[in-house]
Parts: structure tokens; C-alpha cells; sequence
């Protein structure tokens, strides 16, 4: 029959070793669970930094499509601006060659002195007329020059151009009908086919034959023949 201490020394060695057993389970346990707790607050912190990065992004385009929108609105009220103005212009213009018209017309002698000085005020009231559109027209016109494209400065400045050439009612038509057809070309199109300055000289042309004019040459000569787009180093 086995003394107590012989069988203490088994059973004391499966207790150590159940110990020991236990005791790097725990240690193996505790050191996974903080591996995987370190793996998850990583991959936690890799979730956050992306959907931070998509954040930042979403808020950049957010951005950018309130610029563009904003700047598109000033443009298209530029546009109007130059139009309105650009026709009002040369109503006002009509108005002083009307008004020098009847002056001229009126004997200069002391029975009709009373009559020549108003109508001396109407031509000079008419004059200043034309002084306060051509102010909105040349504000209408930096606009352009700063927020348009090249395209509509082109398109700006050609009628201009021909107002001051002396162009007839169907001509400044024609001009007039270029320019719209060009601010709505850009302003409706974000990818256009067409480059703006040849879509504007394409349009130019139809307008001035549907009207019966030939393109005059200074107005051609603006374009490069056959078209080529403007290169942009060289412009800067």
C-alpha cells in the first residue's frame, strides 16, 4: 500500500502542471486578446482615417460645385448684362443721331431760338444716355475679360467692333445673334465638342448669311484659318 507522500508526489505534479497548464492559457489568452485588440483599434483607426479621407473629399467637390455654380451664375449674369447693355447702347446711339437730326433741321434764326434750345438739351440728354450704358457695357465688358472664357471676350469684342465699324441693323442682328448663341453654347454645354471660338465664327457666319451680309474680313482675320485653338502657352 502506497504511503501518503508516495501518492502526494503524482498528484502534486498534475496539480503544478494543471497549473502551469492553466497559467499559459491565461498568459496566451490575455496576450491574443490584446493582439486582436490592437489589430481591431488599428483597423478601427484605418476605418476612421477613410471615411475622414471620403469626408474631406465629399466636402472638397461639395466645394468645388458651389464655385462652379456660383461662378457659372456670374457668368450668365454678365452675359445678360454685356447683352442688355450692348443693345440698349445702340438704341441710344439711334437716339442722338435722331436728335442731332432734328436740331439740324431747325432754322437757326431768332424766331425759332426757343426751339433749337430745347432740342439742344433732348441732343445733350441723349448724350449722356449713351455715356451711363456705355459705362455698364465696359463694366460688363471686364467682367468678361476676367471671369469668360476666350470665346466670349471674342465674341464681346466683335460686337463692339462692329457697332463702332458702322454695321447696319441686319449686321449688328447677325453679331448680336452670334454672341447669344455663343453665351448659351457655354453656359449649357460643360464638355463642349465645339471649341467656344470656333463655334462662335461658325455662328457668326450662318447669322450674317441667313441676313444676306458677307463676313467682313476684320471680323475673319480674329480667326485663325483653317481653326486651330488658341495655344495656351503661348498666350501666357
Amino acid at each position: 500500500m502506497a504511503q501518503w507522500w508516495e501518492l502526494a508526489i503524482p498528484a502534486g505534479g498534475t496539480l503544478a502542471a494543471a497549473i502551469s497548464a492553466g497559467w499559459i492559457t491565461s498568459v496566451y489568452q490575455k496576450r491574443n486578446g490584446e493582439r486582436l485588440l490592437r489589430i481591431q483599434a488599428s483597423e478601427n483607426e484605418k476605418a476612421r482615417q477613410d471615411q475622414l479621407s471620403r469626408d474631406r473629399e465629399s466636402r472638397e467637390a461639395e466645394h468645388r460645385r458651389e464655385r462652379e455654380n456660383r461662378t457659372h451664375d456670374i457668368r450668365r449674369d454678365t452675359y445678360i448684362e454685356f447683352w442688355r447693355s450692348s443693345h440698349d447702347l445702340t438704341l441710344k446711339k439711334r437716339n442722338v443721331e435722331k436728335q442731332k437730326k432734328i436740331l439740324n433741321d431747325i432754322p437757326d434764326d431768332e424766331g425759332h431760338a426757343q426751339e433749337r434750345k430745347v432740342a439742344t438739351a433732348r441732343l445733350e440728354e441723349a448724350k449722356e444716355e449713351v455715356t451711363k450704358v456705355t459705362e455698364r457695357q465696359v463694366e460688363a465688358l471686364t467682367h468678361i475679360i476676367f471671369l469668360g472664357s476666350v470665346g466670349m471676350q471674342q465674341a464681346s469684342q466683335c460686337w463692339i467692333e462692329a457697332r463702332e465699324r458702322g454695321a447696319d441693323k441686319a449686321e449688328l442682328r447677325a453679331f448680336e445673334g452670334a454672341f447669344v448663341a455663343s453665351a448659351n453654347y457655354e453656359l449649357s454645354d460643360p464638355d463642349p465638342i465645339i471649341e467656344l471660338r470656333e463655334f462662335h465664327l461658325k455662328s457668326l457666319k450662318m447669322y450674317l448669311r441667313q441676313a444676306g451680309r458677307p463676313i467682313p474680313s476684320w471680323a475673319e482675320q480674329k480667326y485663325p484659318s483653317p481653326f486651330t485653338p488658341p495655344n495656351p502657352e503661348k498666350s501666357s
